[in-house]
């Protein structure tokens, strides 16, 4: 499924969310969750791990920072804080920065990578 597929359905379940019409079986069950606080201008977070899940990905919201360009003058460049934290017994700490790894490449450059982790 493509991360705009994706995006889609998400903005599909938070609409019935919303008008409190989710079924049980469309939030429950699941094995990895993504928590985003970024409209709530947050920067920074760890997300709290509800089993039966075995991972979860906490979003912050995207900020514009001063860094280097490559000519030595300062230059505004967009980050953005993301922490996966996991049940060691799923995944181990190579496999989420593994996971992490493959997520940032396809944030910076989605048309250029695959996505596999």
């Amino acid at each position: 499924m493509s991360l705009t597929a994706i995006g889609g359905e998400v903005r599909q379940l938070a609409g019935r969310a919303r008008e409190g019409k989710l079924k049980p079986h469309e939030y429950t069950g699941g094995s990895f969750s993504v928590s985003n606080l970024g409209m709530f201008a947050v920067d920074h977070f760890s997300a709290i791990l509800n089993p039966p899940q075995g991972a979860i990905m906490a979003v912050g919201r995207g900020v514009d920072r001063v860094v280097l360009g490559a000519d030595g003058a300062p230059a505004a460049a967009p980050f953005m804080s993301v922490t996966v934290s996991a049940d060691a017994r799923v995944a181990d700490a190579a496999d989420v920065a593994r996971f992490i790894d493959a997520f940032r490449d396809q944030i910076e450059s989605p048309k250029g990578s695959a996505w596999v982790v």
